[in-house]
C-alpha cells in the first residue's frame, strides 16, 4: 500500500506541472470520466472543463506542503495538502483534498476540491 500512497503523491505533484497542465492527453489520462471538483468559489466542474480549459491558463507556480494521504478503500485514496503560490505575494493558500481511484492497474483522480484560507 505505501507504493500506492507514493504515487498518488506523484500523480497530484505532476497536476501542478505547467507541462502536464498544458497537455490535454496527460490530463486526459489522469482525470477519471467522473470526475468532480468543487471550486473554492464553490463551482462544479467536470473532465471536460479540465481538458479544454486548464491547458488554456496561464502557467502558476504552485508549491505543495503539509501532504496527508489517508487510505479509504483498497483502491481508493484521499489526499490533503496546502497550496502556495510563492511568486504571488499575498495569494491566499489554499487547503486541497483530492481522492484517487486505481482503476484497471492506473490511478486517476476523481474528486477535487480547494478552500482557500483567510
Amino acid at each position: 500500500m505505501k507504493n500506492d500512497l507514493e504515487k498518488v503523491c506523484e500523480l497530484e505533484l505532476r497536476l501542478l506541472d505547467p507541462k502536464v497542465r498544458t497537455s490535454a492527453l496527460e490530463l486526459d489520462a489522469l482525470v477519471a470520466e467522473d470526475f468532480l471538483e468543487i471550486t473554492s468559489a464553490g463551482s462544479f466542474y467536470g473532465k471536460r472543463h479540465v481538458i479544454e480549459d486548464i491547458p488554456k491558463a496561464p502557467p502558476i507556480e504552485r508549491v505543495m506542503s503539509d501532504v496527508k494521504t489517508v487510505v479509504l478503500a483498497p483502491d481508493v485514496i484521499l489526499i490533503t495538502w496546502l497550496l502556495t503560490k510563492p511568486k504571488e505575494p499575498g495569494a491566499p493558500k489554499s487547503r486541497r483534498s483530492s481522492i484517487w481511484k486505481k482503476l484497471d492497474s492506473n490511478w486517476q483522480i476523481v474528486f477535487h476540491q480547494g478552500s482557500n484560507i483567510i
